[in-house]
This record gives structure tokens, C-alpha cells and sequence, in this order.
């Protein structure tokens, strides 16, 4: 088959279902419009919806379903127009990758819920009956972990569209599934990131730092318990492939569509043809500061209990790490590289800072693709605004995906705000003693990693608690504390030197939330007559 050189354009749109009886919007949602330059054809209409996808609205004769974009938008009325379901279809990639979740661990709820089991994982395709205007070239970009990105869509888009029709919201790329092999358009995996999920931001488009598409968004995984969520992204590469396995020539059926007519063939061929033409976009690579952030695996001395955390990798067969992490009952610790299978038994504990959350985990054979940090000196990287990314193995086991990488989560965010003490009893002046960033950090990213945001990626401390409210026990993933780097430098030349070394009472109390500083009372007396009368 001849390559084709076809330009295609792309708008956001909002999607939604009126029952015809009582002429009510029953749901609406986010979609991607995407149509071929230069052709009178109308284009196709993209969504991932638990609502438009089920069995119960699709086969509904009862329903029409309508599509508006932003230039649907008049000075006084929207025009929505009608379109027609072209086909459901399971994306086997993405129910699969949801399922480990939600079913297997059991420890994360998927959302929007819906009573269609298979809901979260279908995409419907639909076929607007009058071509629309699409305002930008669409264009593919593959994401790396640690990339911004922009989702934008049509939250809430039944209360008002005119509002919401077009939103937008910025993120991190997080995580970035990598099956084993090569990641190509039939394997490529799905992406999770920080941003928040808004009700009806499902089927909204993401696209990347350049404003080429990424994928769509298919919903957010909650942690049960409330811990934090995560944003579940499909790429447009799992959507071919998915798509693409389900025509097969040989059949004319799709076999697997959940209703509404059956797609033909010649359409499946268009269709994979549209979006598999900008597919040949090299992959960027990781972000280096990645393979610095290894899980560490805990034991009780029972061993029955497994819990997990995060460390860095500050040189060859030593990692830092927090305290809690190895919990008071450890047995034993495993660390566990990133983007391998590689593990290494713990074979000494550290404590160089005996009244401070920090150990140093030694081991014996250094792993020969582990990447040390490089630690930042001095704090004049530690300042209030600057931009940071922070890298921990949070929210969930690493392993639980049942794949053979292991892959931190990544967030980028701003140093909200740094405290300065005297670090030693005895210290001439105040250094940084803690600071906060904006970053997510979750549960499970204890002892990972706070870097720069600059291309040299230095390490500027690390991940050791959240915000908490304890009367409500609320978490705050997106407040986490920081033990800054100068305090992990001082630690690690109190080993060199083998000796200990204790931080100032201070300290201690700003890391427990204790008063650390006098409160005075300026005594001004006040004049006996006001100055301003009122």
C-alpha cells in the first residue's frame, strides 16, 4: 500500500445524549473532532466515555446524540449538530492496565463509574452529518515521563457550555507504561498523570508541550482509601493498534463493537490510515533523573507483611532514604532499580543523623546501569517559585502492573516555601532545614527525589511527608515536605568520617510541627486622639 501524505485538523469538542421524549440532556462528555484537509468527508467525532459507550445509551433508539466546538459558540445560541454512532469498541490494552487496579489489587476505584463493566475501557466513534471547522493540524508526539502537558475538554459541560466547552488544564506526564520490548504503535502503553480529573473530562484530548496529540483521557484511578488519584490517558498509538486488531480483512464484522451499525471495512481502513499517518515520531527519551529513584521493598522479620517506599541513589552501592520507610519491625530491605528487573539485597543500615527521618542503605554488588545523583551544593537552588520535579515510586506497588519495569511517578511543581535554622547546636548561621513544594508526592514516595527543573537535573532534597489534616486525616499530595540536600550532604560525610552527627533542637521541632521561634509583642502606645476620623 502506497504512503499517503494526507494533512488532517483536529478541534476539542463536547459530545452529549438527548432523550427524545422529553427532549433532556441525559449525559454530555469530552471528544476530539478530527477531519481530512481537503476532503468533503465530515470527519469522525472521538470519545472514551463510561456514559456514551454503555450498552444501555448506544443500542437506545430513543437517544440522538448532538456535537458543538468552540466556533459552534455565537454571541447568543450554540449550535450542537446531530451525529451518528459509527461503532463502540473495547480497547483490550487499556480495560487490561485499568483491571490491575481495580480488580486485581483491589486498592484503587476507576471513575467515572458506571454500572457497564466494560465501560471504561470502549471507545465510540461517531459521524458528525455535516463536516464541522477544526482549528489546528493534528499532529502526534510520543510523551516522555517528566513532559508537560495540557488536557483540554468540556468539563461540565450540561451546566454551561459556553463556560466550559474548551477548558483547559495542565499536568506532568507522570508515568508512562512500558510493556517489555520496544514500544511501538502496537504495544505503546497507557499514560497516567498528576493533572485533576473533572467530571466529563473523559474523552477530552491531551496534547503535549508542541500541541501535538498525545492521546485522550479515559477517566482517573482513586485511591480507596483517599490517598490521592492519578489521570488515566490513551494514547492514539494503543487506539490504532486496538482498532486496526478488530478489522481484520477477513472478517466483515467487527465481532467485538458493542452496538450501533457495524463499522465497514473501507472505514476501519480510513481510519487506521488517519491516525497512523504522523505515528513516525521518534520516542524522546526518559528523563535522567528516573534512573536515580530506586523502590526499596520492605519485610517484617515474620515476613509476613510487604510494605514499599522510595530511595536515591547517591553513589554506586549507596541509597538514602527516609527512616519510616524500613518501618520498626523490618527484617529486611530489597532495592529495586528502575526500568529493569534488577534488585539488590540491603546489606547495612546507616544512621549518621539519629534524631533525623533519614538512613543510608548500603549494598554489596553496585548495579552497572544505576544512575547516581548529582547533589546540588550550597542552597541557592532552594528558593521560593522555583520550578522542581519530584520523582518517588507513589500511590501504588510498583509491581502490581504485573509487568517487568519498574517505574517511578513524576510531577513537576514550584518550591512553595523554605525554612532556614541553625542546622548544629552550634552553628554560626541559619541554612535550610525544610522546604515545601507543590509537586504531588503520594504515599509510597517517601524518600524519593526533588530535582531542578534545569537540564542538569540536580538533586535539591528529599520526599519525606505529606501535608495531613489530622482532624479529618485528609492528605495533601500536592504539600510534601522536603529534608533539603545540604542535610543528606551532611549525613554522608558524617559516614565518611565515621562519626555521628545531631541536628539542632530547632530542627527537630520545625520537623514536628513545634513552635520554633519566640513570639514578641511590640508595646507602642497608642495617641490619645485618632488622626482619622470616620
Amino acid at each position: 500500500m502506497k504512503s499517503c501524505h494526507w494533512k488532517f485538523s483536529f478541534t476539542t469538542a463536547a459530545l452529549k445524549v438527548v432523550v427524545n421524549e422529553r427532549n433532556s440532556v441525559a449525559a454530555a462528555v469530552s471528544a476530539v473532532y478530527i477531519t481530512k484537509d481537503d476532503d468533503i468527508e465530515p470527519g469522525l467525532v472521538f470519545t472514551i466515555s463510561s456514559v456514551l459507550a454503555s450498552n444501555t445509551v448506544v443500542s437506545n433508539s430513543a437517544c440522538s446524540f448532538y456535537v458543538a466546538t468552540r466556533q459552534s459558540i455565537g454571541a447568543e445560541k450554540i449550535t450542537w449538530t446531530p451525529v451518528d454512532i459509527a461503532t463502540t469498541l473495547i480497547l483490550p490494552t487499556l480495560r487490561s492496565f485499568i483491571d490491575e487496579f481495580t480488580t486485581s489489587s483491589g486498592s484503587m476505584q476507576f471513575y467515572p463509574q458506571s454500572m457497564d463493566l466494560a465501560s471504561p475501557a470502549i471507545i465510540a466513534i461517531f459521524i458528525p452529518r455535516r463536516r464541522l471547522a477544526a482549528d489546528r493540524q493534528f499532529l502526534f508526539m510520543k510523551p516522555n515521563v517528566g513532559s508537560a502537558l495540557t488536557i483540554e475538554g468540556a468539563p461540565f459541560v450540561v451546566d454551561s457550555p459556553a463556560m466550559f466547552l474548551g477548558f483547559k488544564a495542565t499536568g506532568t506526564v507522570s508515568y508512562v507504561q512500558k510493556p517489555e520490548g520496544s514500544v511501538t504503535m502496537e504495544n505503546s502503553g497507557v499514560i497516567l498523570s498528576d493533572v485533576r480529573y473533572l467530571e466529563g473530562m473523559e474523552g477530552s484530548a491531551v496534547l503535549g508541550p508542541s500541541g501535538r496529540s498525545i492521546g485522550i483521557l479515559a477517566g482517573s484511578l482513586r485511591k480507596s482509601n483517599g490517598e490521592g488519584e492519578l489521570t488515566v490517558i490513551c494514547p492514539w498509538t494503543m487506539i490504532v493498534s486496538d482498532i486496526a486488531r478488530q478489522f481484520v480483512p477477513e472478517h466483515r464484522t467487527t465481532g467485538t463493537a458493542i452496538g450501533g451499525p457495524t463499522f465497514r471495512i473501507k472505514d476501519a481502513s480510513a481510519l487506521t490510515t488517519i491516525l497512523s499517518e504522523a505515528l513516525n515520531v521518534a520516542r524522546p527519551k526518559d528523563d535522567m533523573c528516573v534512573k536515580s529513584i530506586v523502590c526499596i521493598y520492605v519485610h517484617d522479620r515474620a515476613r509476613r507483611r510487604r510494605s514499599w517506599g522510595s530511595g536515591i541513589l547517591i553513589s554506586k552501592n549507596m541509597v538514602v532514604t527516609n527512616r519510616h520507610v524500613l518501618k520498626s519491625d523490618a527484617g529486611s530491605a530489597i532495592i529495586v532499580f528502575p526500568e529493569s528487573n534488577a534488585s539488590r539485597q540491603v546489606r547495612q543500615v546507616l544512621n549518621p543523623i539519629p534524631n533525623m527521618d533519614i538512613v543510608y542503605l548500603l549494598f554489596d554488588t553496585p548495579y552497572g546501569d544505576g544512575l547516581p545523583v548529582t547533589i546540588a551544593s550550597g542552597d541557592e537552588l532552594v528558593a521560593q517559585m522555583n520550578q522542581i520535579t519530584s520523582v518517588g515510586f507513589g500511590l501504588y506497588p510498583p509491581q502490581s502492573l504485573n509487568e517487568k519495569l519498574t517505574m517511578p511517578l513524576v510531577s513537576n511543581g514550584t518550591i512553595s516555601q523554605v525554612v532556614k535554622l541553625p542546622l548544629l547546636p552550634h552553628s554560626k548561621g541559619p541554612e535550610v532545614a525544610l522546604f515545601s513544594v507543590s509537586a504531588a508526592c503520594w504515599n509510597g514516595s517517601s524518600g524519593g527525589g526533588i530535582f531542578t527543573r534545569r537540564s542538569d537535573r540536580r538533586l535539591l532534597g528529599m520526599i519525606t511527608s505529606n501535608g495531613r489534616v489530622d482532624a479529618t486525616g485528609t492528605i495533601y499530595p500536592q504539600l510534601a515536605f522536603i529534608i533539603p540536600s545540604n542535610v543528606i550532604m551532611l549525613g554522608w560525610e558524617a559516614i565518611k568520617y565515621g562519626g555521628e552527627v545531631y541536628l539542632s533542637d530547632a530542627v527537630i521541632r520545625l520537623w514536628r510541627m513545634q513552635k520554633t521561634h519566640e513570639d514578641v509583642h511590640e508595646n507602642i502606645e497608642s495617641s490619645a486622639e485618632p488622626k482619622v476620623k470616620l
